[in-house]
């Protein structure tokens, strides 16, 4: 599993063959925008295709300011279907009103979600904002003493099952003409870093 905290191609270019292939990323910066600064890679593409990962997970917030994850980073971390995407939390940009679907979620979430991550506690409501909507919500990821990985919620489980059933356009699931895929161009000069 790789972790893709906030580094720029740069660094994640800088991995040799060995160390880059995982079975699961997290990915960079929430799925927003990396900092170039690569000598080859020039896209979120570059990236997702080096590491080849059969699941990606992003953490995001439902009601996130900065659009998380944005469309370029979403179809490159699909690699043509060939990726499976998992967001923490539902938002907007899948759903009219995440916020309705909050109950029915955190149901189904409990599975593997830790019941207080969305539960305000007594008396301090700012510290868990009655908001927050679980997609995925808390992925497990499990490696044995083989190697074999496990991913929780699994394939064919609740979430694909239950939890996307009810979303109006889960964006780990949309399809787009290829004509129509945003570019997938990591950063511009006018592109702010969000």
């Amino acid at each position: 599993m790789l972790i893709g905290g906030d580094a720029p191609l740069s660094s994640w270019e800088r991995l040799d063959d060995q160390q880059r292939p995982a079975d699961v990323i997290r990915t960079p910066h929430h799925g927003g925008a990396l900092l170039p600064h690569g000598q080859d890679w020039r896209s979120f593409a570059d990236l997702y295709d080096a590491v080849e990962a059969d699941t990606a997970v992003t953490s995001v917030g439902t009601n996130n300011r900065h659009n998380h994850p944005v469309p370029a980073h979403l179809w490159a971390m699909r690699r043509e279907g060939s990726c499976r995407v998992l967001c923490t939390q539902l938002t907007g940009r899948c759903d009219s009103e995440p916020v309705a679907m909050r109950e029915d979620a955190v149901r189904r979430a409990s599975g593997v979600e830790y019941p207080y991550r969305h539960r305000a506690e007594a008396g301090h409501p700012e510290k868990r904002p009655a908001a927050e909507v679980p997609c995925a919500g808390t992925v497990v990821v499990s490696i044995d003493s083989a190697g074999r990985v496990d991913v929780l919620p699994e394939v064919g489980g609740w979430h694909d099952r239950e939890q996307l059933a009810d979303v109006e356009a889960a964006l780990c699931r949309v399809e787009l003409p290829s004509a129509k895929r945003p570019s997938t161009t990591v950063v511009s000069s006018e592109t702010p870093f969000n």
